[in-house]
C-alpha cells in the first residue's frame, strides 16, 4: 500500500491509507511532544497532559460525557506518551467516521485542564508509578535505564517523578502546549475505509486552530562511561530480573535494519540463540529474549531474562558468552535466513488492521523518516548480511558501554561484574 500524503493550509500533515474493503476506520493523532520534550521540573509532564487530555473540553466538560460519547460510538480508543512523542487514538466502524474525528480532535485541540480534576489525576498516576513498582519484570527496565543515562529523560520513566508530578499546575500544562502542540510537530493518520475528500476537509476544519510552529527540544548529552556499571534493587521475591544491555545508535542511523536481524538471531523468537541456551538447554528461564530501542537522539540494545535468583549469575555469563560469540564469529546461513524470514513475517502480520498500519507510516513520518512500504522494509532486512551483524555486534557489544540491571533479592555487584567479560 503506498500512503497519501497531503499539508493541511496550516502545514499539518497528514498521511491517508484508504482501505476500501476494511471493516473500521482508525484516526491517529501523533505530535512531537514526548518525555524527551520535558526540561527537568516537568519530568513526567508530556503523560500527565495526555491524561488530562480526556478530562473535558468546553463542549464536552468532563471525562463521563468524553467516555459516553465514545461508547455510543461503539469506538476503542486510547492515548499514549512515549520518549519521542505522544498519540491519541480511535478505532471505530466506517460509518461513525465523522463523529470520532470530531470528537478525538476536541480532546487533542481544546482540553480545559480543570485544576480539581488535575489533582484527582495526580493520584491516578501515583497509583501507576505504584502498578510499575509492583511488577519487577517492568521495572528492572526503569533500572537500567537510569543506571545507563542517569536523571535525565533517557534515563527516567515516561511517568516522570513522583515529586514534579505532586507540584503540576495548570500553568505548566499551558506552557508545555505552547511550547510542544503545534502544527509542524503534528502528524494525522486516516487508515481503513472512509471517503478522502470529506476527511480531508473535516481535518483542514477542524485544526485550524492549532498555534503553527516547530518545538525546540532540550540538548541531550550522553552521560560519559568507562566502564561496565551494575545497578541493584532489592526487593523480597524469588525470581531475579535481569537487563543487561548497551548504548547503540538513533533511529536516524543507518545500521537500523542490521539492529533487527541481530537481534532476533540472539532472542528475538523461540529457536533464537538465548532462547535456546537459557530455557531449552538450561531449563532456567521463564522469559528470555532481547530488544533494540532506537530513539531520535540516542538508543540501546538489551538482553533481558527472569530466573531464579540462584542461577542469575550463571544466565548473565551465558549472554555475555553468546555477544563474543557474535563479535567473533559469522552467524550461519540458516540462522540468518530463519531470523529474516521472522522478521518479515511478523512485519506483514502486524500490519493486518487499519490501527497497526497507522502507526506503522504515521511512526515513519513522526519521525521525519523516509516513508517506505512494507516491501520496501523487508527489502532492506533481506539486505542484511553475515558480515553486517559481525561488524555491529563489534561496534556494538564494548565494555565501556555496558550496564546490567537486576531486580530480586539481596545480591552483589561484584558478582555480576565477574561474568560481564565482552
Amino acid at each position: 500500500m503506498t500512503p497519501k500524503k497531503t499539508i493541511l493550509t496550516n502545514g499539518i500533515r497528514v498521511i491517508l491509507l484508504p482501505r476500501p474493503d476494511a471493516l473500521s476506520v482508525s484516526f491517529l493523532i501523533l505530535t512531537n511532544a514526548g518525555a524527551k520534550n520535558e526540561l527537568d521540573q516537568e519530568a513526567g509532564l508530556a503523560h500527565f497532559i495526555e491524561h488530562m487530555g480526556f478530562k473535558g473540553t468546553p463542549k464536552r466538560p468532563n471525562a463521563k460525557i468524553i467516555a459516553s460519547e465514545f461508547d455510543s460510538l461503539g469506538a476503542t480508543y486510547n492515548a499514549f506518551t512515549g520518549y519521542d512523542f505522544t498519540s491519541y487514538y480511535v478505532t471505530a466502524v466506517p460509518d461513525k467516521t465523522v463523529q470520532v474525528i470530531d470528537l478525538l480532535a476536541d480532546i487533542y485541540l481544546n482540553p480545559i485542564y480543570d485544576e480539581a480534576e488535575m489533582e484527582k489525576e495526580k493520584g491516578v498516576v501515583m497509583e501507576e508509578f505504584k502498578s510499575y513498582e509492583d511488577k519487577p519484570a517492568s521495572f528492572v527496565w526503569d533500572v537500567f535505564l537510569g543506571a545507563t543515562y542517569g536523571d535525565t529523560p533517557q534515563g527516567r520513566t515516561t511517568l516522570g517523578k513522583k515529586e514534579t508530578v505532586a507540584g503540576f499546575k495548570r500553568s505548566d500544562l499551558m506552557n508545555f502546549r505552547r511550547r510542544h502542540y503545534l502544527t509542524d510537530s503534528t502528524v494525522l493518520v486516516v487508515s481503513g475505509r472512509f471517503e478522502e475528500e470529506k476527511v480531508k476537509a473535516q481535518l483542514e476544519k477542524l485544526f485550524v486552530p492549532l498555534p503553527s510552529g516547530r518545538d525546540v527540544r532540550p540538548l541531550f548529552k550522553e552521560p560519559a562511561q568507562s566502564q561496565p556499571k551494575v545497578a541493584i534493587a532489592t526487593r523480597p521475591i524469588e525470581q531475579s530480573h535481569i537487563v543487561m544491555g548497551f548504548r547503540g545508535f538513533d533511529i536516524y542511523d543507518p545500521r537500523y535494519f542490521r539492529l533487527s536481524v541481530l537481534s532476533n538471531i540472539l532472542g528475538g523468537s523461540t529457536s533464537s540463540r538465548l532462547w535456546q541456551r537459557v530455557r531449552e538447554e538450561l531449563g532456567a528461564a521463564y522469559y528470555v529474549g532481547t530488544s533494540g530501542s532506537n530513539r531520535t537522539n540516542f538508543g540501546y540494545f538489551a538482553l533481558y531474562a527472569g530466573t531464579d535468583s540462584r542461577k542469575d549469575k550463571q544466565i548473565v555469563g551465558v549472554m555475555a558468552e553468546e555477544c563474543r560469540r557474535l563479535k567473533n564469529s559469522l552467524v550461519t546461513d540458516e540462522e540468518l535466513i530463519r531470523a529474516k524470514n521472522h522478521l518479515i513475517g511478523n512485519l506483514y502480520l502486524g500490519l493486518e488492521t487499519s490501527f497497526d498500519l497507522g502507526y506503522f507510516f504515521g511512526g515513519q513520518e513522526i519521525y521525519r523518516r523516509e516513508i517506505l512500504s512494507p516491501g520496501e522494509f523487508a527489502a532492506k532486512i533481506n539486505a542484511v548480511s553475515a558480515d553486517d551483524v559481525r561488524s555491529l555486534a563489534q561496534d556494538l557489544f564494548k565494555p565501556t558501554s555496558l550496564n546490567l540491571a537486576a531486580v530480586g533479592p539481596n545480591q552483589s555487584k561484584d558478582d555480576y561484574l565477574r561474568e560481564l567479560v565482552i
